[in-house]
Parts: C-alpha cells; sequence; structure tokens
C-alpha cells in the first residue's frame, strides 16, 4: 500500500478512537452500523466490478476543454485503483472499529 494512501485511511478513522464512540453513537448513519461486515458487500462489489478498462473509459470520457485533463487524470485514475485495492482492508477496519450495539 502506498504510504499517502495508508495515511489517508488513517486520518478518516480517527474519529473511531475509543473516546469518541460517544460522538459515533449520536451520528445520524449509527442505527444502521453494526460489526456485520456484509452491511458493505454491495458496496464493495460495486468497487471490485470497476475494472482497469472502465476506469481508462471514464477516464476517456472526461472533456478534452477541461485545463486539468492532462495534469489530473492519471493520479485520479491511480486513486481510484487505490481505492479499489484498499477497499476490503478499510471496511474491515470501520467495522471491528464500530461499537457494539
Amino acid at each position: 500500500m502506498r504510504g499517502s494512501v495508508r495515511r489517508q485511511r488513517q486520518l478518516c478513522l480517527t474519529f473511531l478512537a475509543p473516546e469518541s464512540y460517544a460522538f459515533l453513537s449520536r451520528h445520524l448513519a449509527r442505527p444502521y452500523l453494526t460489526r456485520d461486515r456484509s452491511l458493505f458487500n454491495r458496496l464493495e462489489g460495486a468497487w471490485e466490478a470497476i475494472t482497469d478498462d472502465t476506469l481508462a473509459g471514464y477516464i476517456a470520457l472526461l472533456p478534452d476543454a477541461w485545463p486539468g485533463k492532462k495534469t489530473y487524470s492519471s493520479r485520479i485514475e491511480s486513486y481510484l485503483k487505490d481505492v479499489r485495492t484498499e477497499l476490503a482492508s478499510a471496511l474491515n477496519a470501520i467495522t471491528l472499529s464500530i461499537p457494539p450495539s
């Protein structure tokens, strides 16, 4: 895993530290979140279904008139591939971080 992706994931998960469980219990989505990993199966399956060819097709659809296409398209594609690769690990961490109901 790239260092920057690991750091981003760590920063995203810092709010799940035990001292922040009070906040989590008041979160709008809390009634729907449990330690049941299968709740994320649909999301995970959707990301897994996005192939490299599909991502390349999305990038090709960006208008040539967009000034950032040449500068950012390869970074965007790389980031989306990283998300796809690391999603299962991140979802496992999130699921295990949810306090028991």
